[in-house]
């Protein structure tokens, strides 16, 4: 007996709209200790969690807003649904 795609399940499971924050800070935290961007992101207010269609892929967009920020005052972190960090950007593309 041989098995089917155990752990792929886990891996294309959609996380929800806290979970997918949740990642998001996290990995905003991490961006920040890399200095990739400035420490005052680390108390960024959520603005937005919200499914969108990239390029004909779905994929979490959530939205941190800081007035502090040195580069931006708002920062897009992407995932994918399953929760994986795609990218950060202050663009939002």
């Amino acid at each position: 007996g041989h098995s089917h795609g155990h752990g792929v399940a886990m891996k294309n499971k959609q996380v929800d709209a806290k979970k997918a924050e949740k990642l998001a800070r996290n990995k905003v935290r991490v961006l920040a200790f890399q200095e990739k961007i400035d420490a005052s992101w680390n108390f960024a207010t959520l603005s937005s969690a919200e499914i969108k269609e990239f390029e004909g892929k779905k994929e979490w967009l959530i939205t941190f807003a800081n007035e502090k920020g040195k580069k931006g005052k708002t920062l897009y972190v992407f995932l994918k649904l399953n929760g994986e960090f795609v990218a950060a950007n202050f663009t939002g593309n």
